[in-house]
């Protein structure tokens, strides 16, 4: 689907849809579609064979034709066993289907998921998006499929109806050909409004589901007691969830209105066309078996048009509307580096500079970064602080590489970071962030998945780093050790600390080979004091390596080589922790304010 658009550098077409069960499952999808075309060949077949039967019933055995009633007994009797299992069949088709076209699909999105641009991960708008359509991709494009298969059986059944119908009277088989094509218009304009609100309500959806988890998490429930909030955010997941009923509720009421208007016009008319057939009937133009099979066929198509019709319709029309954020998912910004893996080779670090680097985030205008100037030397420890909001996370984000586009330069070892190969820039850098990752496997696996390229090769460094960090303890209570999966995604989950899963988030940091080392704020959910002890425990473990500190909590500064101090995008004062103070500038007062959190 993805490689689909990068091939042809277009849209996904309706035709690239259908497509994909063909290409993922061919032999099942061929089948079921060959299904689709013998059930909707079968009806006709069905008011021949009824016609024939009746006529040689009525006609009686003076008429010769007692003789081959029981072949079209029998072969009436195919028929409708056949179409007792054809269902049945389909279903056993559909499932594997189903499961493999869901496969491929969601690991489409995830793909193209991982591949994005970092801005749209911060942006609501495109997670709205995301949202509308990771939810729905697979059973979309599985729904296109069997409602195309669907609506053919049934276009085939209505033409079939309509070429006996027109032999007999034509003028009743063309005015129900032309009956169809205002209805069918009709569901496709209503269908393009479903579609239209279903958007706001997936909007409105997603918020309700967030309030949903507030309240079901196992991680809020201590808060949720002892604060008693539960009716507030309550509250807030009714607002949205029945403002999105109220939507639905309302487009359907309408919808439903304007189609089973059309539909009851379209039953009546041909109720009448089967009154109409009376007069051919008495005058010997058809005869009676014709005239009970051909009424049950239209009584049947009554039906069909009422529900099945304005289904297929709705639904095709519904995706299609879909197909639109589908394109749009797709066809966002890609970043071509985002899945490269850091290159196996150990590198050397001298130094990293900052050259009057200006920077604002995408779809803003306030400058984050306003002409922001450094260097850092290697195997120094340096320390970023500042109030939050100042720029000092944006400079990590611009280092990774996370965002291209600045002005100025940012050079590693006095080269262009835009210039290495993005494999050597990954190999550069490891960062621990403030938001870090809890992953829910097993904790060997939470440590080496820092180092991927040598991830069965670091277990004697693992468990050092498990010693140093106080963690084994933890490991030793585990009931499988290393090999306990962590939190409660799977059967034998343990519950860990919130300080125990920071310990192991950075241990995850410093298995990695990289020589420079960063911690974006991972402690500032730790007190003050116990935030200070590990990070001396840090800063042994990184002996020989260049780090960087960013942090507004001052406690931690002194250990950096150098400290620069951010303001408004801006390096106001840097120097030593004594230097600084000495200065009696911003750093001093943000370090005498916050003095006392570290005083024991």
């Amino acid at each position: 689907m993805n490689e689909y658009i990068t091939r042809r550098g277009s849209n996904i077409t309706s035709f690239a849809l259908f497509k994909i069960p063909f290409q993922q499952v061919p032999i099942p999808s061929i089948i079921l579609a060959l299904l689709a075309i013998f059930d909707g060949i079968i009806i006709t077949l069905q008011v021949g064979v009824t016609t024939r039967l009746i006529n040689m019933v009525v006609a009686g055995p003076d008429s010769g034709q007692m003789s081959n009633v029981w072949a079209y007994l029998l072969l009436f009797m195919l028929i409708m066993a056949y179409q007792w299992l054809s269902q049945d069949l389909s279903n056993l088709f559909k499932i594997k289907i189903d499961l493999s076209v869901s496969e491929y699909v969601n690991e489409q999105a995830i793909r193209k998921i991982s591949r994005l641009q970092y801005s749209h991960v911060e942006n609501n708008d495109s997670w709205d998006l995301i949202s509308r359509v990771k939810l729905k991709l697979s059973k979309n494009v599985s729904d296109f499929f069997y409602n195309v298969l669907g609506f053919a059986t049934l276009i085939i059944k209505i033409i079939g109806i309509l070429i006996m119908i027109f032999n007999q009277v034509w003028w009743a088989g063309l005015f129900i050909a032309v009956l169809i094509i205002p209805l069918s218009i009709l569901v496709k304009k209503g269908a393009k409004e479903n579609y239209k609100a279903e958007i706001a309500i997936t909007n409105n959806t997603r918020r309700a589901e967030y309030f949903d988890r507030m309240l079901i998490q196992k991680d809020a429930v201590e808060e949720r007691v002892l604060f008693g909030f539960r009716d507030h955010i309550n509250k807030k997941y009714r607002d949205y969830y029945d403002e999105a009923q109220r939507t639905r509720f309302k487009t359907k009421q309408t919808w439903f209105i304007k189609m089973k208007a059309g539909s009851v016009i379209s039953s009546t008319f041909l109720i009448c066309i089967i009154f109409f057939f009376l007069q051919p009937l008495l005058t010997g133009t058809i005869t009676i078996g014709f005239f009970i099979s051909i009424s049950q066929a239209i009584f049947s198509l009554i039906q069909r048009l009422s529900w099945e019709l304005t289904a297929y319709v709705d639904t095709l029309a519904t995706i299609n509307e879909s197909r639109k954020d589908i394109n749009l998912f797709f066809k966002l910004e890609e970043d071509s580096n985002a899945l490269v893996l850091p290159s196996k080779e150990v590198f050397h670090l001298d130094s990293v500079e900052f050259e009057n680097v200006i920077f604002k985030y995408p779809g803003t205008e306030k400058n984050i970064l306003n002409g922001i100037s450094f260097r850092l030397e290697s195997k120094k420890n340096y320390a970023f602080v500042g109030a939050n909001g100042s720029g000092k996370s944006t400079i990590i984000k611009l280092l990774t590489g996370l965002y291209h586009n600045y002005t100025g330069l940012i050079k590693i070892n006095g080269i262009d970071i835009k210039s290495y190969p993005v494999s050597e820039r990954h190999a550069l850098i490891s960062v621990l962030f403030q938001d870090f990752a809890r992953y829910q496997i097993t904790l060997k696996e939470n440590i080496l998945l820092g180092d991927i390229n040598n991830f069965d090769a670091n277990a004697k460094k693992m468990n050092q780093l498990i010693d140093h960090m106080g963690l084994r303890v933890l490991v030793d209570e585990l009931p499988l050790g290393i090999n306990t999966n962590l939190g409660k995604i799977q059967k034998d989950g343990v519950d860990i600390s919130g300080g125990q899963w920071q310990r192991i988030s950075i241990i995850r940091s410093l298995i990695n080979q990289a020589p420079l080392k960063i911690l974006d704020e991972p402690t500032a959910s730790l007190d003050p004091i116990s935030e200070s002890i590990l990070y001396e425990e840090y800063e042994k473990m990184t002996k020989g390596n260049t780090t960087i500190l960013i942090s507004h909590r001052l406690g931690s500064t002194k250990l950096a080589d150098e400290i620069f101090v951010v303001d408004n995008g801006c390096i106001v004062e840097k120097g030593t922790h004594v230097e600084l103070l000495a200065n009696d500038n911003l750093y001093a007062h943000m370090f005498r304010s916050q003095k006392e959190w570290y005083e024991q």
